[in-house]
């Protein structure tokens, strides 16, 4: 040990609880010490032996509550970390002693109520950083700060501070954190901080409102508003900050004293992600037009959203076309998401070719080099007065694709050239690379000519013609024999589908068995599905299936004990399913099989004592959940306790 006192450096991460090692008082010179997963009643007062320690992280450690009072004597102690100490409550008076302390952060520390005032003596203190510390908001409001040395303080995740109190006020500060917390507005004196750079509020959502001073901030760079949902609006006078790099969210007021969407004009360094809000105020397209959006080139990720909620506001309006047409993206966007338009037609960027008008009949033998190379995620929602998607752009990247609750949508054309009797082999796709397509709550929708062979389908109360033979498949006309003659030339290589709440005849349902290559089928909620087609048994590759709540289920075909490839079976809900087949004894890369709530199977599978245990005790990994057994052991139990 005498030939380690001169250690400077020590990190001792215990991968089980562990009691303090004393050991390491030992070393006087010690100027960095790291503890992991330490298991002690209390932190040992000889801590000050070190002298020299300039760093202390405690990291995931339990049993003490506090630190010792003789931290104050760490003079050189700079940085102070203690994440997800559990049983922390409160720091010791002592810690204002530590005057060259610089960085205070405590991570996670859920029982932690009480934070000495004294820190507000600690000179040379830059960095508080109170972090998912969830019993930690009234103490806040009890520091004075003698000195206003600040430059960063981070509150996000204490969720229970709902005002940020003004002892926070520090001229040399570059950043506010207040991320995730239920703070509701920004007092007037961040707006006096002329040094901020950087507010994060994201997730907070009871922030209602920007102070109209924060337009003074003209070295803001960060203002991150992403998930501030009850945000009513920008104040006026918003595009003055220039400096602005990542915004997140603009919304769009009704209120003279608001910012109009213009201001964004001169907002050039915008990057990322950007949403706006309540277009449905927005009826003049000279003001979408001013906003310049498709020359911000740093924006990858645009949502247009309009914001309606109530059905007075869900009516045809040939404004919202006027205001979508001058809203287009830069070319170089890779997500992008419209929410809540109301115009009968798509706009002019997203359309194949278009007149002067943009509304007349589209004319597919021109061509033009595509627009939006790099787009890789569309998502089209609650677009109700839309019928067609007809001539779309060509998107040579595009790999996700969503249509969300469009009741009136009658077809997506994925082609173009067919729909205007063109020879096949002049097709052009429009999605040549589509690996994932998801309807939704779009009852009337027929896809044109045929699906895309992607590699996933999702299906929600959605028309059932969609799994129809003529829908999945392309039939292409045969060599001269007949005419009206067609086979069969391409089945969908779908890997993964997923059916929610899919209504369908059997003749859909039977439509499975010609997925080869399927190998993930999921079904949810599909009221009408009594059995599994027993051409389930051709789905050779199928290596996950899962039934949830599909209630009037009452047989597995024998065929299951074809599906080799099967690993995970999972069945959940009130389905009136009595047995499995007897043929699961043959699937031998079974790993896990997964009974929620079907107590038919509960007890007729019981580990050791049921009747057919003997047909899946191969399993490895089997669990039976039985609600009915489990409520009423809960009601057993409530009843001894009570």
């Amino acid at each position: 040990m005498k030939k380690c006192c001169n250690i400077r450096s020590v990190v001792l991460d215990y991968t089980t609880d562990t009691p303090f090692p004393l050991f390491i008082l030992k070393f006087e010179f010690l100027g960095y010490l790291r503890i992991c997963n330490i298991n002690c009643t209390e932190f040992p007062e000889a801590i000050s032996s070190c002298w020299n320690l300039q760093a202390l992280h405690v990291m995931e450690c339990k049993g003490f509550s506090t630190l010792p009072e003789s931290i104050g004597k760490l003079k050189k102690l700079r940085t102070l970390e203690l994440l997800m100490v559990s049983d922390l409550r409160s720091l010791p008076q002592s810690i204002g002693d530590c005057q060259d302390l610089r960085s205070l952060q405590l991570y996670s520390c859920n029982a932690l109520i009480e934070i000495p005032s004294s820190i507000g003596k600690i000179e040379k203190l830059s960095v508080l950083d109170i972090v998912n510390c969830v019993c930690v908001h009234n103490q806040l409001q009890k520091i004075t700060w003698e000195h206003t040395n600040m430059d960063r303080i981070n509150l996000s995740g204490c969720h229970n501070l709902r005002d940020l109190p003004s002892v926070f006020s520090c001229r040399t500060l570059h950043t506010l954190d207040l991320t995730r917390t239920n703070i509701t507005l920004l007092p007037k004196w961040v707006t006096l901080i002329g040094t901020l750079e950087c507010i994060k509020l994201q997730y907070c959502m009871k922030f209602v409102e920007l102070p109209k001073g924060i337009t003074n901030l003209r070295r803001l760079e960060v203002l991150h508003l992403n998930g501030c949902s009850k945000l009513r609006c920008m104040p006026s006078g918003f595009g003055h900050l220039t400096r602005l790099r990542w915004l997140g969210l603009f919304v769009v007021g009704c209120g003279g004293d608001d910012a109009r969407l213009s201001e964004l004009e001169n907002l050039d360094m915008i990057s990322g992600w950007l949403r706006i809000c309540n277009l449905k105020y927005l009826k003049d397209p000279g003001e979408a037009n001013k906003a310049c959006l498709k020359k911000k080139n740093n924006i990858h990720s645009l949502t247009l959203n309009w914001s309606r909620e109530t059905e007075e506001e869900l009516v045809s309006d040939i404004e919202d076309l006027s205001v979508l047409d001058s809203l287009e993206p830069p070319s170089g966007i890779d997500f992008l998401q419209i929410i809540g338009y109301q115009g009968p037609h798509l706009p002019c960027w997203m359309r194949k070719q278009h007149d002067s008008s943009c509304l007349e009949s589209i004319m597919p033998n021109q061509t033009s080099p595509p627009k939006f190379l790099w787009l890789t995620e569309l998502s089209l929602e609650l677009l109700l007065n839309l019928k067609s998607l007809q001539g779309l752009v060509e998107l040579p990247s595009l790999k996700n694709l969503l249509l969300i609750g469009m009741p009136n949508l009658e077809e997506l054309w994925i082609t173009n050239g067919l729909e205007t009797g063109e020879e096949q082999v002049g097709v052009q796709y429009c999605f040549p690379v589509l690996t994932n397509l998801i309807i939704k709550r779009c009852p009337k929708l027929f896809v044109k000519p045929w699906l895309l062979p992607c590699l996933g389908l999702t299906f929600e109360e959605s028309n059932e013609q969609l799994l129809s033979p003529g829908s999945l498949f392309s039939y292409l006309p045969t060599p001269p024999v007949s005419s009206s003659c067609s086979v069969l030339v391409a089945v969908p290589t779908l890997k993964e589908l997923r059916l929610h709440r899919v209504t369908g005849s059997a003749p859909v349902w039977q439509v499975l068995q010609h997925f080869t290559y399927l190998q993930l089928l999921h079904i949810v909620e599909c009221s009408t599905l009594c059995t599994l087609p027993e051409g389930i048994e051709h789905l050779t590759s199928l290596q996950q299936l899962e039934l949830v709540e599909c209630d009037a289920l009452t047989l597995l075909p024998e065929g299951i004990g074809q599906l080799s490839a099967l690993r995970s079976l999972h069945i959940y809900g009130r389905s009136a399913l009595e047995s499995l087949p007897q043929s699961i004894k043959r699937l031998t890369a079974l790993q896990t099989l997964y009974v929620f709530g079907c107590r038919g199977l509960t007890k007729r599978y019981e580990e050791g004592v049921g009747d057919d245990w003997h047909l899946i005790s191969h399993i490895p990994d089997v669990t039976m959940v039985d609600m009915e057994l489990l409520a009423q052991r809960h009601r057993a139990y409530a009843s001894i306790t009570s």
